[in-house]
């Protein structure tokens, strides 16, 4: 009779631990679940923000450069003119 009393009592002690670990299993499950994502934006919103302030615009001396090419265009093309006479000149002392 105390053998089976005994079975009993270690069949439920053994029930009991099994529930509890299925509870904390349970718990740890629901908690590893749980990820607040607002906190992550936030993180790469400040880091992004923070890329932009430290980046250097080259746009606007580019855009002035090519407003200004105009002069370079005029400086060009009297150099290759300048340059087609004196092939020209060379050519005619050559030939004739």
């Amino acid at each position: 009779m105390e053998n089976e009393e005994l079975l009993i009592e270690e069949s439920e002690d053994l029930e009991e631990t099994e529930d509890l670990e299925q509870n904390e299993e349970t718990e740890d499950l629901e908690e590893t679940e749980v990820i607040d994502y607002s906190s992550i934006l936030q993180e790469m919103n400040e880091r992004l923000a923070n890329i932009e302030a430290k980046t250097i615009d080259y746009s606007e001396p580019i855009n002035g450069l090519l407003a200004n090419i105009y002069f370079l265009d005029f400086v060009a093309f009297t150099v290759f003119v300048f340059l087609l006479v004196c092939l020209v000149i060379k050519f005619f002392k050559i030939f004739f």
